[in-house]
């Protein structure tokens, strides 16, 4: 038989395993569900975003978010499958996912118009696209590689907080020599709290006439 101080070393040792397993588990547990900020997961774990703590500029919403500019305005937490800034705006990009977009740091009901200011790659010519707001959602055609108006009614809704395009499937390369998978070309976006029928000919910059 054992004597009880080799069942108490036994015993120690068994909880020294279970003490160590559990150990072993928290850290993989801590790994695979990292307790870190949606923009920190989305730019160094996930790779979805080209923004880490991104400069913000003030402008009304109906001033849009211009992509042509550094950094995004303050009613815009972070963008997601967007690449890097170039001199017309920003491509979207299927390399970082199906999903592009606009986190919004504040939230917006409806009746909402979108006045967008986009182009399509030609691999994206003549698709449709599906354009979120919010539970919201509507399909839109690019017709044009070159910049064009569009424009899309959102009712009443709850309040929105994502704005973003849902591609249907990944995209080809650019080239040989860029790996992006581009889609939509953005120059600007303007938000405006009415039916596009109300907004008319109001534009979104810095010419814009404030909503009424």
């Amino acid at each position: 038989m054992l004597s009880s101080s080799a069942i108490m070393r036994t015993t120690l040792r068994i909880l020294l395993v279970i003490a160590l397993l559990g150990l072993h588990l928290s850290v993989l547990y801590a790994i695979l569900h990292p307790k870190v900020s949606p923009e920190y997961k989305a730019y160094f774990i996930d790779r979805t975003s080209r923004d880490w703590r991104p400069q913000h500029y003030h402008v009304l919403p109906q001033e849009g978010i211009d992509l042509s500019r550094e950094g995004l305005p303050d009613f815009v937490d972070q963008s997601y499958g967007i690449s890097v800034r170039e001199s017309f705006g920003r491509w979207t990009d299927t390399a970082m996912g199906l999903h592009a977009g606009f986190r919004l740091n504040r939230s917006f009901t409806g009746p909402v118009c979108l006045k967008m200011r986009l182009g399509a790659s030609r691999p994206m010519l003549n698709q449709h696209v599906v354009v979120r707001f919010g539970d919201q959602q509507k399909d839109l055609l690019i017709d044009q590689t070159s910049l064009q108006d569009y424009a899309l009614d959102y009712e009443e809704s709850s309040p929105a907080h994502v704005l973003e395009f849902v591609f249907p499937k990944e995209l080809p390369e650019a080239s040989a020599n860029d790996r992006r998978r581009v889609g939509l070309g953005i120059a600007r976006i303007g938000i405006f709290p009415k039916a596009c029928a109300a907004v008319g000919e109001e534009c979104i910059g810095s010419a814009c006439k404030p909503a009424k």
